[in-house]
């Protein structure tokens, strides 16, 4: 919550900068930008006396595209990333400092695990720099794209086989988790992926012989594009007539074990405990 966060770093900010924290509310009704102050106070930002130039902004994921706040001429901002972050993210998020080069500023941070990604597909010579996160997050949006031709060509392929057919355009529902979770994971090309949707669709609605012209010609399209952007590129292939929702979709990431070796430890003699002195003791502390 951002209101959570708000409240926890107004206390650890410099009183000499900063008279508070603007954030949005995204927990009322309508959502609105709201200032907090160090007194406590919270109020909507066009009713409280404290200007955005005084205040630390937090910008969330959703606030990082479109939103504009009049910053400090000198304003830093701290930009975090996160695995697999496309470019267009990063941009929207480093777009909020108006004035970016020209007296302001922002730092990149991240967890380790990033940045051992983007040293591992850069290979810099000394330090990360700002060209190594472009050139990764560059990296990140091609695969992103390569692996959207699943799904863009699924839909491609059932839009041709049901065109004016709606017999064809209910799918058989799966209701069983066995259906929906059941299957394993694997690594495929991007082609192969979509040439399994092709016959998936076609043998479901009778093949080619009941598609027209016109939609036999965009079915060919579609698979003319595929090979040209997604020759070179792998992607999660499982069957092809999944219905899990999009937001479920398998994120697939690598988890970096550190193994540390513990110091020898020598464990302490054990001593026997005389048992009877319970019946003969005058208070627990003798």
């Amino acid at each position: 919550k951002n209101v959570v966060a708000a409240k926890h770093i107004i206390d650890n900010l410099p009183r000499s900068i900063f008279k508070g924290v603007l954030f949005f509310d995204n927990e009322t009704y309508t959502g609105q930008w709201m200032i907090l102050e160090r007194s406590g106070r919270c109020l909507p930002k066009n009713q409280s006396p404290i200007s955005e130039r005084d205040a630390f902004v937090i910008f969330d994921e959703p606030r990082c595209r479109g939103s504009d706040i009049k910053l400090r001429v000198d304003a830093r901002a701290l930009l975090t990333i996160g695995p697999g972050m496309c470019k267009d993210k990063l941009m929207q998020a480093a777009g909020r400092l108006r004035q970016l080069d020209r007296g302001q500023s922002l730092l990149i941070v991240g967890g380790k695990d990033v940045f051992t990604k983007i040293r591992s597909y850069c290979a810099p010579q000394n330090e990360i720099v700002s060209r190594d996160v472009l050139q990764w997050t560059m990296k990140n949006t091609v695969q992103a794209t390569a692996n959207g031709l699943s799904n863009w060509s699924s839909q491609g392929f059932f839009f041709v086989t049901t065109f004016r057919k709606p017999n064809y355009a209910v799918e058989d529902e799966k209701l069983e988790l066995g259906q929906l979770y059941g299957e394993t994971f694997s690594q495929s090309t991007v082609v192969k992926a979509v040439e399994l949707s092709r016959k998936y669709h076609f043998a479901r609605t009778g093949g080619k012989a009941n598609l027209s012209h016109a939609c036999l010609e965009m079915a060919n399209k579609i698979e003319i594009q595929v090979n040209r952007y997604g020759h070179d590129f792998t992607t999660s292939l499982r069957g092809v007539d999944e219905e899990c929702e999009r937001e479920l979709e398998l994120e697939l990431e690598e988890e970096e074990e550190i193994e540390e070796e513990v110091p020898r430890m020598i464990p302490i003699k054990e001593t026997y405990w005389d048992f009877s002195t319970i019946f003969t003791a005058d208070s627990p502390a003798t």
